[in-house]
């Protein structure tokens, strides 16, 4: 009985991407961070994902549509620009080390460094713990490992960060 109703809340598997990975690339297309789920599914260790541009032909985009993706053409797809604002978009990634696709947010950040911490700031007004970019990482690694009530508060922190930084961009 408890299999039945658990089975009937499980939401299709594509959407559980927090559970999956996270990738954030700068505009031009270089991997900035990225979770250790995101480089599992790369295979690629996370701390080694920095620096390596999203279109390497070692990787197979598939759109949340299933269409495959040119890899010529995902940077465009990616990193276009509509009133500057912050692109986050669902992508299956497979390669030759996992064929089969796993589902990836891939969030494009459209400002500088400097940019990004003085967002960080405000956010640290607001909920009294102090952020930076150094703790990037930790706090894209660490999320996989609370509870689902912190969880669920940290998503929230994010997505209020993720609305800052589109709302805050100069047209």
């Amino acid at each position: 009985m408890k299999a039945k109703h658990l089975a009937k809340k499980a939401p299709p598997k594509k959407f559980q991407v927090l559970e999956q990975g996270l990738i954030i690339i700068g505009k031009d297309g270089i991997i900035v961070s990225a979770n250790k789920v995101a480089g599992d599914i790369l295979g690629i260790p996370p701390n080694a994902l920095p620096g390596i541009k999203i279109s390497d032909r070692i990787f197979k985009f598939t759109h949340e549509n299933g269409n495959s993706l040119d890899p010529d053409q995902l940077l465009e797809i990616l990193t276009k620009t509509n009133a500057g604002k912050v692109y986050r978009t669902l992508l299956g990634i497979s390669n030759q080390k996992s064929p089969q696709t796993r589902w990836v947010y891939i969030h494009t950040l459209q400002r500088t460094p400097d940019q990004i911490q003085l967002l960080l700031d405000d956010v640290t007004e607001l909920v009294g713990a102090k952020f930076e970019i150094k703790d990037r990482d930790k706090i894209l690694q660490g999320f996989f490992l609370f509870p689902k009530f912190l969880k669920m508060m940290i998503s929230q922190l994010m997505n209020y960060l993720y609305y800052l930084l589109i709302h805050s961009q100069k047209v």
